[in-house]
């Protein structure tokens, strides 16, 4: 959460939305009234005005709604507003996915995203799972693993300890939170994959609000109380390790920008497929073209990528320099003479998403 607070894109924005449609939600289901399903209605169709997968969280409260209030119509009339506001966004929502734009993350096994989502939600965003160094793994695995004994814990609290209202909220905060990752993970299955760890977020604060029904319970005392506590130390522990680590932090572009210096004459650039904005603003450089391609060649090829080591781009390069700049390693590879490379033997140097550049003397 505090991660996506510090960009401008719309996930906090889903988040808060989302939120607030919660706190409609529970206080429909306490004591419905117009304000109540007013409020819940208002706040769905902002969170779906802001993400898509927004659904994903408004559906399944909009089921439990109808189910369980009477007389249903209110219910009903709440759902059928935020129906509309969808419904308006499908338009949208159809041209922007027929706008060939490439979604690389399906490149990565569903499993993995579906892992990667669990441990981003109790130990940051960076780096990817298992590609730091050994204490930044072991910050992780501990934090996914306490995490889980936690969050099992208070469903347990929840489900015996608590009484009937506590025990009605959590089952239908939980079945919320439950369908938000269970249903767009069968859609996946299925082949309409969008999973990325960060799409699922607003699953988050329904969790949390579990967690916080078993361990705030009457019964569960000083056991709850403990848990509480022990989850507090861990998200400020993986806040203070991501403050001090650079590895758990967003990629330096600047520092990077400042490793690959200045050109002596033209050369390519194979950077990280995020990284060709920030290092054409640091670098002066360009996005490689046909019409701005080197000619008659390069005799250097610098490689700044966070996943296996670099391939050379042809026979005639040699490596130069190996530079450790976390998350990334920056590798320069170095011709005696001049070099005319084809673009697919640039896309092959780094086994990730990449992206061209062409960096000529200022």
């Amino acid at each position: 959460l505090i991660w996506y607070s510090q960009e401008a894109r719309s996930y906090a924005l889903m988040v808060l939305f989302a939120a607030l449609a919660l706190v409609g939600f529970a206080r429909s289901i306490r004591a419905p009234s117009k304000g109540s399903l007013g409020l819940w209605a208002l706040a769905s169709a902002l969170a779906l005005c802001s993400h898509y997968f927004a659904v994903f969280l408004v559906a399944p409260q909009a089921a439990w709604l109808i189910w369980v209030l009477r007389p249903r119509r209110p219910a009903i009339v709440a759902t059928v507003a935020v129906g509309i506001a969808g419904l308006a966004l499908a338009p949208y929502a159809a041209s922007q996915e027929g706008s060939s734009r490439r979604n690389g993350f399906t490149n990565i096994p569903l499993a993995t995203r579906a892992g990667e989502t669990a441990l981003d939600f109790v130990a940051s965003e960076e780096p990817d799972p298992l590609a730091g160094t050994a204490s930044i793994d072991a910050i992780q695995i501990g934090s996914a693993a306490l995490a889980g004994m936690l969050f099992l814990l208070a469903a347990a609290l929840a489900l015996s300890g608590a009484d009937d209202a506590e025990r009605v909220g959590a089952i239908a905060i939980g079945s919320v939170a439950l369908a938000s990752i269970a249903v767009p993970l069968a859609f996946a299955a299925a082949g309409l994959d969008f999973i990325t760890p960060r799409n699922l977020i607003g699953a988050v604060v329904p969790l949390v609000v579990v967690a916080a029904i078993g361990f705030g319970a009457r019964p569960s005392g000083r056991v709850g109380l403990a848990a509480a506590l022990g989850g507090l130390l861990l998200f400020c522990g993986v806040d203070a390790a991501v403050y001090a680590s650079a590895q758990m932090q967003r990629p330096d572009w600047r520092g990077a920008a400042q490793a690959i210096g200045p050109a002596r004459a033209p050369r390519i650039l194979v950077v990280n497929h995020n990284g060709d904005d920030p290092l054409d603003y640091y670098l002066g450089s360009a996005k490689l073209t046909k019409r701005n391609a080197p000619k008659p060649g390069v005799r250097e090829v610098v490689a700044l990528g966070s996943g296996p080591p670099p391939r050379p781009p042809g026979s005639g390069f040699r490596l130069a320099t190996e530079r450790r700049i976390p998350p990334f390693t920056l590798t320069v590879f170095r011709a005696s003479s001049r070099v005319r490379i084809a673009r697919p033997a640039l896309e092959h140097v780094l086994q990730e998403r990449d992206s061209l550049l062409v960096q000529r003397p200022r």
